[in-house]
């Protein structure tokens, strides 16, 4: 809905805004997240939300990738900026460290 979309561009970045106007048409979304501003207002509004970390988090618990360091690194490389405690908080989560 061009509407609610717009309704959201007026306090996030387009991209965001699509995806949180898209949760709004369905109940049981999960959001595929970074933005911090995002996050906040759909939180705000009741979506939940999973930060890229969260979701190789997710995928090195479920067995499906074998460590989340190589990952994080590669990351970097390609100039994402991720927070380092956010990288340590996944990293214990994920038991890659104590």
């Amino acid at each position: 809905d061009r509407d609610i979309h717009a309704d959201f561009a007026l306090v996030v970045d387009d991209g965001e805004a699509g995806v949180l106007a898209l949760a709004t048409q369905e109940a049981d979304a999960w959001l595929l997240m970074d933005d911090r501003k995002g996050r906040t207002v759909a939180a705000a509004r009741g979506f939940r939300c999973i930060g890229t970390l969260g979701l190789l988090v997710r995928a090195k618990l479920d067995g499906k990738i074998e460590a989340l360091v190589p990952l994080f690194e590669r990351l970097r490389e390609e100039r994402w900026f991720i927070d380092p405690g956010l990288i340590e908080e996944a990293l214990r989560a994920s038991g890659e460290i104590d």
